[in-house]
């Protein structure tokens, strides 16, 4: 199952939860902190590794790198 990370909405606490992808998109899941359902996923950037075998970073602006068009 993939790991994603939420903030809750009610609280803003920040939690990471393994759910599958059905539980995400049908909003099952809850904060553990205040057991509210009203919650955000949150995006990160991440890394990648060009062609060329270098490694990046992405912060899902493409505009400024050639990382994730080559």
């Amino acid at each position: 199952m993939p790991s994603y990370d939420f903030i809750c909405k009610d609280c803003r606490h920040y939690f990471s939860d393994m759910v599958s992808i059905k539980e995400k998109d049908e909003g099952n899941v809850r904060c553990p902190s205040c057991g509210s359902n009203n919650i955000s996923q949150v995006f990160k950037s991440f890394n990648f590794i060009k062609r060329n075998g270098s490694a990046g970073s992405c912060s899902g602006s493409c505009s400024g790198c050639s990382g994730c068009s080559s």
